[in-house]
């Protein structure tokens, strides 16, 4: 792999607002630029989308976290296709393939063909469940944005009907828009409609690596001391040829070879083979080990993302 973690990569579940039967799963490393597109208002949406009796669509959820973009389309492909994935064992299903026979008055034959099933919101949500508990999947460091209240309080009662969650509590946060203004309809007047608020929903997220800024300007200036050893085997460390993880802390100068704390945290948690959440053997700060692997991928991969993150626009004169 020659690129780093991508800033943002998220599925997600959308909804047409007209008819909210009528559901779609995909991935996106842009959300706002993606709705757009089901919506008509650019050119590269879903032929399932185009239908502008549907429109407009909405995103209900979605799903990040995915380590690289084929992780996203693995369980793009997944979530589409329940009745298929390997990733669910078979008697976990709750969706099955169904069959459809047409018969031909002229040949006077049958022909069965095989069909994939319909999925209510209910089975979409109970299948992201069973996904996201899966072992392929639950140690992955993903968490789940609901954008309406409505499918939040869905999820909510398939949760309470299954098996706890791998995910901690604040991975699975509602996100809805702020509370609902009288439609201009509703006062006489002519309906208008609104602009998306850009404070809340998937228009307030950050799709770029800003995020990162802090943590990556903290773990080049830890690399950039004179000496530096590893905090679990306490040999030396060289940026030039080690790959090193650098604790977040800004008051914390931790650094490790990257199989040293790895293996240690795998040791720690059993048979898993991607270690989740560490403390820091310096400060004894709680990390997570996905910052630590994203941080070393985009100072390692990532030189043209670095001097994007830390280019200084100009002054206007």
């Amino acid at each position: 792999m020659d690129r780093p973690i991508p800033a943002f990569y998220c599925c997600y579940l959308l909804r047409s607002t007209v008819r909210h039967s009528s559901l779609y799963v995909g991935s996106t490393p842009h959300p706002v630029r993606r709705l757009g597109q089901h919506n008509g208002k650019t050119k590269g949406g879903a032929v399932r989308t185009s239908r502008a009796s549907l429109r407009p669509w909405e995103m209900s959820c979605i799903v990040v976290g995915f380590p690289s973009k084929i992780a996203a389309l693995q369980f793009e492909w997944a979530w589409q296709n329940t009745h298929l994935t390997r990733h669910i064992a078979p008697d976990e299903r709750i969706s099955r393939m169904g069959t459809k026979t047409k018969y031909s008055p002229r040949t006077g034959r049958k022909h069965t063909k095989v069909t994939r099933p319909r999925m209510s919101l209910n089975d979409r949500l109970v299948n992201l469940h069973i996904l996201l508990s899966a072992q392929s999947f639950r140690r992955w460091p993903l968490s789940v944005r609901f954008f309406a209240p409505d499918v939040y309080k869905a999820w909510q009662k398939v949760v309470l009907q299954r098996q706890p969650l791998p995910l901690h509590p604040s991975d699975i946060i509602l996100d809805g828009p702020p509370a609902a203004k009288p439609s201009r309809s509703d006062i006489g007047e002519p309906h208008v409609e609104e602009q998306p608020s850009l404070d809340s929903g998937v228009y307030s997220l950050d799709y770029t690596y800003g995020p990162m800024k802090q943590q990556l300007e903290h773990s080049l200036s830890v690399l950039g001391k004179d000496s530096l050893q590893c905090h679990c085997c306490q040999e030396s460390l060289s940026s030039d040829t080690d790959l090193i993880l650098v604790c977040p802390n800004p008051g914390c100068d931790g650094a490790y070879h990257l199989t040293c704390l790895g293996n240690r945290l795998v040791g720690q948690e059993g048979e898993d083979i991607l270690p989740k959440t560490q403390h820091c053997l310096n400060c004894e700060t709680p990390v997570r080990w996905s910052d630590l692997v994203k941080d070393l991928s985009l100072r390692s991969r990532g030189l043209k993302e670095q001097a994007a993150l830390f280019k200084q626009k100009g002054r206007k004169k």
